[in-house]
């Protein structure tokens, strides 16, 4: 039996650039939650892909994370991506 891939919900934010590195280490740290791309390094844009099965704990980490580390989201944000369609 074959299951259906599952769509992967892509998110980007806006951090300091100088803190990509410290973001994208904490959030895989969460093995298997999410994947951190640098979308634009020079405005710090991150790209989080994440399965639509962690959206609810990807949120709340961030929301955490949020308190120690500047992040804005950016609603309809586009950027060239091998998982975007």
């Amino acid at each position: 039996m074959q299951e259906e891939a599952e769509e992967i919900v892509i998110r980007y934010y806006r951090v300091d650039p100088k803190r990509i590195v410290l973001l994208k280490s904490l959030l895989e740290g969460y093995e298997g939650l999410v994947v951190v791309r640098t979308a634009d390094p020079k405005e710090g844009v991150v790209e989080l892909l994440v399965s639509p099965n962690f959206v609810e704990e990807m949120q709340q980490i961030l929301e955490d994370l949020s308190h120690q580390i500047w992040m804005e989201f950016l609603p309809g944000a586009k950027y060239p991506s091998p998982f975007s369609s």
